[in-house]
């Protein structure tokens, strides 16, 4: 704690040399849960909190180094965070890099900086890494980038070894490699290649995403889209056999702004699954820290931005694949109030062989009615009502889910 505090105070002086600037949020959430399927009670719920300050300084016109730290979220009540002793939680960096920008067109990051794909499909995180991006022209950008995941010589070795991007075992080198190209930043093309070394059974996974995108703002349509191909292969010690990989997800968010009368919009995600019969060539599109949100609360991130209850929207989705498709509706109710809508439905595209749980690939649907409420500027609340159906894919004879999620949101 007192280590972070003297970085905050570090970055306080230094902004006081040069150009400084602040920004962040504080956010409280509620959430009640009602039969949900993974719990073992009838109801859950709980109370947490989260603060996020970044600071920026600019010694030059050419560069700026930012700064950012979380704390939270702490959920009320747990001896471990936000009991009796809770001052034993650390504050704990988020962003740290410096940014060179307006060079002859061209600017470059280093540090441990964010990072994420159009529509956060494949990766929305924050990394140790480095990227150069380059204008040509007023129209054409050309980005490469590195990220390091993990490095093998100064992790500890473990007995677990299976070298996919949904594993970081430890003793491995696990690395991105990223090249982009855009056009108006409109329409664009994103790789990144993911290479892994897992040193003590010598195995060696190679995983590529390939992802033209369009998005694109036009008077009053917003439209977000992405298709992108995935290939791996991992190269097994001798103890088990070789995989290759090739999976496929496109996902689409649209928006119509319709002024007074509000705002409708869909998002829809398509992402290909195994269904286990030939662990040798598999069909499944695997993703490395995917923030994808469809727009539900519970089968998804939704409004209240993710919850210990509720299904974690991954296009992965444990191998089985998925298919998610959400209307969504806001509508101004006066300049401070808006109503929300949203609803739709899940499934998995395969549901896994040895799968004993479910007996079908159906997931459930869905439906969330609410509000937002902006009672002084950058002082937001809202209230999200649920009601859930869970289907055959997480078993036979479930109850009903509701519930409500609310949240105070402050931006300073």
């Amino acid at each position: 704690m007192k280590k972070a505090l003297l970085l905050v105070l570090i970055a306080l002086f230094v902004g006081s040399l040069f150009s400084f600037e602040y920004s962040g949020d504080f956010r409280t959430r509620y959430s009640w849960i009602f039969n949900w399927v993974d719990s073992e009670y009838e109801s859950e719920r709980f109370i947490d909190s989260r603060i996020r300050a970044q600071f920026e300084a600019t010694p030059t016109d050419y560069l700026s180094v930012v700064f950012a730290v979380k704390a939270g979220d702490f959920i009320w009540g747990d001896d471990s965070e936000s009991g009796i002793f809770s001052n034993r939680v650390n504050i704990k960096t988020q962003h740290l890099y410096a940014d060179f920008t307006g060079i002859k067109r061209t600017s470059f990051k280093i540090g441990f900086l964010p990072w994420n794909d159009p529509l956060s499909l494949v990766l929305d995180d924050d990394f140790a890494g480095s990227f150069l991006r380059h204008e040509f022209c007023n129209e054409v950008s050309v980005e490469f980038g590195y990220g390091l995941l993990r490095n093998g010589h100064t992790a500890l070795h473990d007995n677990w070894y299976g070298p996919d991007p949904h594993s970081y075992s430890e003793g491995a080198d696990n690395a991105l490699y990223f090249f982009g190209v855009d056009y108006l930043r409109d329409f664009g093309l994103q790789t990144i290649v993911n290479t892994y070394k897992y040193t003590p059974f010598r195995n060696r996974a190679y995983h590529l995403w390939a992802m033209p995108y369009i998005t694109k703002e036009w008077r009053k349509v917003n439209l977000d889209a992405m298709f992108a191909l995935n290939y791996s292969f991992i190269d097994r010690d001798v103890y088990a056999k070789n995989t290759q990989n090739i999976g496929m997800a496109f996902a689409l968010d649209f928006e119509f702004k319709a002024g007074r009368a509000g705002t409708p919009a869909i998002n829809i995600l398509i992402a290909t699954g195994d269904e286990g019969t030939d662990p040798e060539n598999t069909t499944f599109f695997s993703t490395i820290s995917s923030d994808f949100n469809n727009g539900l609360e519970l089968f998804g991130n939704g409004f209240h931005d993710g919850s210990p209850q509720g299904y974690w929207l991954d296009p992965f989705n444990s191998g089985h694949g998925l298919m998610s498709a959400v209307f969504r509706y806001t509508v101004p109710l006066c300049q401070k109030i808006s109503l929300r809508f949203a609803a739709g439905g899940l499934s998995a595209v395969e549901r896994g062989r040895g799968d004993t749980r479910s007996s079908g690939n159906m997931m459930g649907a869905e439906g969330n009615l609410g509000f937002e409420i902006q009672l002084v500027k950058d002082f937001y609340i809202r209230l999200i009502g649920i009601y859930a159906q869970p289907y055959s894919y997480f078993g036979t004879n479930l109850d009903d889910i509701y519930g409500v999620h609310s949240t105070l949101d402050i931006k300073f």
